[in-house]
C-alpha cells in the first residue's frame, strides 16, 4: 500500500538509526585493540561492493539507483527528504572514528601518530555530514541507498580508525617523510576541489529548477 509508505518509511529509519547508536556507544568503545580479522572482512567486503557496483551497471540493473537512476529492478519510491539522507547516512564516518579517537586518547596520553592522518579522515567526513547536506537540493533520496550507505560509512569509518590507531606502524620520522608531504598536498587540493565542485553543482539550477545540466569548469568537462 502506498499510503503506507511515510509510516514504513519513518520505521525504517528510526530503526536503522537506533542500530548505528548502539553500535557507536556500545560496540566501538570495545575496539580498544587491533581487529586484524574485522579489518580485513571489511576491506574485502568494500572490494566486493565496488565489484557488484561494476556488474549491476554492466548488467544495466543500474549502479546507483538514486535521482534519474531510480528506475528499474532496483528503483524504490520510498525516500528522504535529500538534506537529511545525506546528513545521516555520512555520518558514521565521522562519528566512529571521533568515538575511537576518543577512547584512544584515554587509554593513551600522548598522542598517537596515526591520530594526525585519522584527524584528516574525520575532518572530510565532518564537512560531508554537517556542512554539505544542507547547501544541496536534489531529489529525494531512495530509502534502500540511505540504507546500504549508512552500514557502508559505519564500516568504513570502523576500518579507517581501527587501523590507523591500532593495526598501522610508524617511523618517527613519518609525518615529515616525502610520502606524507605528498599526502598532505593531496588532501588539501582534493579538500579544496571537492567544495568547488559542490558549489558548482549546487548552483547550476536556479530555484526551482529540476532539469539535468552537465557542470563545466575547473575539474569538469563540459560535454557536449
Amino acid at each position: 500500500d502506498r499510503h503506507m509508505w511515510p509510516v514504513s518509511t519513518i520505521l525504517t529509519f528510526i530503526a536503522a538509526n537506533s542500530c548505528f547508536l548502539y553500535y557507536l556507544f556500545a560496540v566501538v568503545p570495545t575496539m580498544t585493540t587491533y581487529q586484524p580479522d574485522l579489518v580485513s572482512n571489511i576491506a574485502t567486503g568494500i572490494l566486493g561492493l565496488g565489484a557488484s557496483q561494476v556488474v549491476q551497471f554492466v548488467t544495466g540493473m543500474g549502479a546507483a539507483p538514486t535521482g534519474k537512476f531510480n528506475v528499474g529492478p532496483l528503483s524504490l519510491d520510498a525516500s528522504l527528504p535529500v538534506n537529511i539522507a545525506w546528513w545521516t547516512m555520512e555520518q558514521p564516518s565521522f562519528l566512529v572514528p571521533a568515538m575511537m579517537l576518543y577512547k584512544n586518547a584515554q587509554l593513551v596520553p600522548s598522542a598517537h601518530p596515526g591520530g594526525l592522518f585519522l584527524c584528516m579522515f574525520i575532518a572530510h567526513y565532518f564537512r560531508r555530514s554537517m556542512i554539505y547536506p544542507w547547501t544541496s537540493r536534489g531529489r529525494p533520496y531512495p530509502l534502500h541507498a540511505w540504507a546500504s550507505a549508512m552500514i557502508f560509512t559505519a564500516a568504513n569509518g570502523t576500518f579507517q580508525a581501527n587501523w590507523l590507531l591500532y593495526g598501522a606502524r610508524f617511523e618517527a620520522d613519518e609525518f615529515n617523510s616525502p610520502r606524507a608531504l605528498l599526502g598532505y598536498i593531496v588532501f588539501v587540493c582534493g579538500m579544496g576541489w571537492n567544495i568547488h565542485a559542490d558549489w558548482t553543482l549546487r548552483t547550476l539550477r536556479k530555484p526551482g529548477e529540476r532539469a539535468y545540466k552537465i557542470p563545466h569548469g575547473g575539474l569538469c568537462t563540459h560535454l557536449q
